[in-house]
């Protein structure tokens, strides 16, 4: 949904972090420290937003599709996106760019990812008030 595509990147901009990163004292800034800008949110979410919206393209025209009026349940709605080949190597190039994040997670002193890099913000953990 539009709702869960821009969650993430509204967020970081607006507090520095998700509601679950906020659970785990876990925030979103630039290499300065300093907070993210609007720009940097969405350039670290560029992936995310790219996949979700190519997604919600390929389900559509898997609804407009004349077979989709046949469908009448989950199942059915599964098994339909399930035969999309489109979807399957969107599927596919997404779990790549997850495992070269993971990479680039592992291999950086810093821990951060290729997103990070790209809009030059990092994730830090931060004190609880007392």
């Amino acid at each position: 949904t539009l709702a869960g595509i821009i969650y993430k990147p509204l967020c970081e901009a607006i507090w520095g972090a998700t509601p679950g990163k906020m659970i785990v004292r876990l925030k979103v800034v630039g290499y300065d420290f300093q907070p993210v800008s609007g720009t940097q949110a969405l350039l670290r979410n560029f992936f995310n937003l790219t996949y979700a919206v190519a997604v919600l393209v390929v389900e559509y025209q898997i609804y407009l599709q004349p077979s989709f009026a046949k469908v009448h349940d989950l199942m059915m709605y599964q098994d339909m996106l399930g035969a999309s080949d489109l979807l399957m190597r969107l599927s596919a190039i997404n779990i790549g760019l997850m495992a070269t994040e993971l990479g680039f997670l592992i291999a950086d002193q810093q821990r951060r990812t290729l997103h990070d890099r790209k809009a030059q913000t990092q994730v830090i953990q931060f004190a609880r008030k007392k």
